[in-house]
């Protein structure tokens, strides 16, 4: 039924582009088939994929990161009181700061290198995953695994059974918000203070007067996300049926 839904979606969003296409000039709305001979010259060059790979590679080591670090203080965040009145004004302020004062900042620090774009997109999502994991560990029912301690459970089947499927879905939804926040705010960076990647190439089609060129970069951009998402799912799965069959 989702499947459905999400192809109507797509083609609602198609039919509105190819209307816009027909009424708007090629400059403010270009055809699908300018954008998708944009995206053949992008996936046909050895030079744009490495352009893609150098985005991807950003990307990853930003969510590394910051899916580890947000992971540690939300751990202790949910286990400590102290700790978690602690940080949260801190929490408050990332959330409330504008990526670009980040940035200008990031840029004083490491230049116009592409590292500013990594270190805006972990201050992005780290406090979308430190609130995850604390949401998570401070839902988690006590009174399951006492139950547990009570029937002689082992600690691992308790983390097994009962811990991890009692957070899962907090860092899930955690996960899907910082991987779309984290995908935004690295090709942001990279617009604004390098001339490569993916968000360098998007800065060139602008300067270059090509629409078609910015939208073919940030569907690449959306295809990224929806490919990582996927395969952390595949790798969650396949680790689960390897739990089972253990």
């Amino acid at each position: 039924m989702t499947k459905k839904y999400n192809v109507i979606s797509f083609l609602i969003v198609m039919t509105i582009w190819w209307i816009g296409s027909k009424v708007f000039p090629p400059l403010v709305v270009p055809s699908i088939g300018m954008v998708g001979d944009s995206m053949i010259k992008i996936l046909s060059s050895p030079k744009l994929r490495f352009q893609i790979l150098l985005t991807l590679e950003r990307l990853l080591l930003a969510l590394l990161i910051g899916n580890a670090v947000g992971f540690i203080i939300g751990y202790f965040s949910g286990i400590n009181e102290t700790f978690r009145k602690l940080i949260k004004p801190i929490i408050s302020i990332l959330q409330v700061t504008p990526p670009v004062a980040i940035l200008i900042i990031a840029i004083m620090w490491f230049g116009f290198n592409g590292k500013p774009a990594i270190a805006i997109a972990f201050l992005a999502i780290l406090p979308t995953i430190i609130i995850s994991v604390q949401e998570g560990i401070l839902n988690i029912d006590h009174k399951l695994i006492q139950m547990g301690k009570t029937f002689k459970l082992s600690k691992e089947s308790i983390l097994k059974n009962i811990i991890i499927p009692s957070i899962a879905p907090h860092i899930t939804s955690g996960w899907k918000i910082s991987l779309g926040t984290a995908c935004k705010t690295v090709v942001m960076g990279e617009v604004l203070t390098t001339t490569t990647g993916i968000g360098g190439n998007i800065s060139e089609a602008r300067l270059n007067l090509e629409p078609e060129g910015v939208i073919a970069w940030t569907i690449i951009t959306i295809i990224l996300f929806y490919l990582i998402d996927l395969l952390v799912k595949m790798l969650l799965r396949k680790g689960g049926e390897m739990d089972a069959d253990n």
